[in-house]
């Protein structure tokens, strides 16, 4: 994440904040009327552009990150990237307390599968390490 995409964020924050309004609604506002509709797709192309931009390398970094530990090939990791991505879209549908269970989940189990890993590596015998994950389970 960039400088400019923080200040940008904690401009939005700002506004919504004391303004009771989003950007979009905002943008809306200001520019309404026949005339002014070019700025409305303009300011929404450089919005679009901006977000591409600024996940290029997110999306990259993970086609990157599965070639190298698991050998797949780069296109795997990308389109990886853009399922998971609709698969969270598609959970918003079922409202924003199920998004935050499931973003919880999967970092509780991210941490708790890394953690396992990291034993796994340490632990000389098998035993130990099917004892660690049943009591921490």
């Amino acid at each position: 994440m960039s400088i400019l995409s923080m200040y940008a964020q904690a401009l939005c924050v700002r506004l919504a904040y004391y303004g009771q309004v989003t950007l979009s609604e905002a943008q809306a506002q200001d520019l309404q009327g026949g005339y002014r509709n070019y700025l409305r797709y303009f300011n929404w192309a450089v919005a679009e552009f901006s977000v591409v931009i600024t996940d290029l390398p997110e999306v990259i970094g993970i086609g990157i990150a599965f070639n190298v530990f698991f050998g797949w090939p780069y296109y795997a990791g990308v389109l990886l990237s853009a399922v998971s991505t609709f698969l969270f879209m598609a959970a918003l549908n079922k409202g924003m307390k199920f998004m935050e269970y499931v973003i919880v989940f999967l970092i509780g189990e991210s941490g708790y599968l890394c953690d396992g890993i990291v034993w796994a590596y340490i632990c000389s015998s098998f035993l130990s390490l099917l004892s660690y994950l049943l009591c921490h389970f």
